[in-house]
């Protein structure tokens, strides 16, 4: 059975502190299924879906070959936002601030793994960290109520790296980084 792919950037551990206060934060006021363990909190890029070894050994190598010339760039970690319905969306996240570095390098990734032949999304790229999935319901007040309530100030870091991870389903944390690009 073929494992898992995508390619993201990993959040470094202070900002999967401050990820992981506002996730308790929010349980104390909402309840979703399924909450992201810290370790595996980070930017898709990317999202290959199921791979043979043989695939992501070759696009590894295109993107070795390509050596994105984008050096280190300043990610802004803003405010929460949700994806679906306002009142109850599906996925939760925090919300990154677009910049034309992190464009630059998601526009660069989709050329390389369109060369493998994996599907780029279509949608307009929406750079974000996702704190929480599949919406159970509200433990008091309206969600827009507590996301306001716990509204969080903004958090910037250097981006110097991203990263090919394989997923594995059954493991907390579950995103094991197998390939590390360093920027510039």
């Amino acid at each position: 059975m073929d494992s898992h792919y995508f390619i993201g950037i990993k959040v470094p551990e202070d900002v999967r502190k401050e990820l992981s206060r506002r996730s308790e934060s929010l349980k104390q006021h909402i309840d979703y299924k399924q909450w992201t363990h810290s370790e595996d909190f980070h930017i898709t890029l990317a999202f290959l879906g199921a791979s043979d070894e043989k695939t992501i050994h070759t696009l590894i190598d295109i993107i070795n070959k390509e050596k994105i010339a984008i050096n280190p760039f300043m990610i802004k970690l803003e405010g929460i936002g949700g994806f679906g319905h306002p009142e109850h969306p599906r996925v939760l996240y925090g919300d990154i601030e677009k910049n034309e570095p992190l464009s630059a390098l998601k526009r660069k990734i989709d050329n390389s793994v369109r060369s493998c032949g994996f599907k780029v999304e279509s949608r307009p790229y929406h750079p974000h960290i996702t704190l929480t999935k599949r919406w159970v319901g509200p433990k008091s007040g309206s969600l827009n109520e507590i996301l306001q309530w716990t509204e969080p100030k903004p958090v910037s870091w250097s981006c110097n790296e991203f990263m090919l991870f394989r997923i594995e389903l059954n493991k907390a944390p579950k995103y094991n980084p197998i390939e590390i690009w360093p920027l510039g």
